[in-house]
């Protein structure tokens, strides 16, 4: 029988379960340094340079992080290149594989399916959108509000 949650799913976080004990200062600070290296490095980074950046086991550091930011790293890095596809997008002087290539997807029908998991959209159903409502894009929230340092 198939679970109705989708643990994959790039913009969803996990569930977070009530037995895990909390959260150290310490790895509070390793999170919050895995934070700057996804924001620096989220194009080329996979999670195992993450994890092996903050020093843990890919299991461990996935684990950990999820129950501390409330989202998988995943989905944090695939906002990351959602945003930066709409901000190519926007621009207009790139083509959409082009775009993925450059925000770190393997191909166009990658960065497709995970844009319009994250936006609703397809990438050029949403820029018409955009052109057409005339305004900014609507950004949502990419990283946790805890990382305040």
């Amino acid at each position: 029988m198939k679970s109705n949650l989708h643990y994959n799913a790039p913009c969803d976080a996990r569930p977070i379960r009530s037995f895990e004990r909390p959260v150290s200062d310490d790895e509070v600070e390793r999170f919050k340094l895995a934070l700057r290296y996804i924001r620096k490095n989220f194009r080329t980074a996979g999670l195992h340079d993450i994890a092996a950046h903050v020093g843990y086991s890919l299991f461990h550091f996935h684990r950990r992080f999820t129950l501390w930011a409330g989202r998988t790293p995943k989905s944090i890095v695939t906002e990351l290149q959602i945003n930066l596809a709409c901000k190519l997008l926007l621009a207009g002087k790139a083509s959409l594989p082009e775009i993925a290539q450059r925000c770190g997807f393997a191909h166009q029908s990658h960065l497709t399916s995970r844009f319009r998991l994250c936006m609703g959209d397809a990438p050029l159903r949403w820029l018409r959108r955009q052109r057409r409502a005339g305004s900014e894009p609507i950004r949502r929230e990419l990283v946790p509000l805890r990382d305040a340092a």
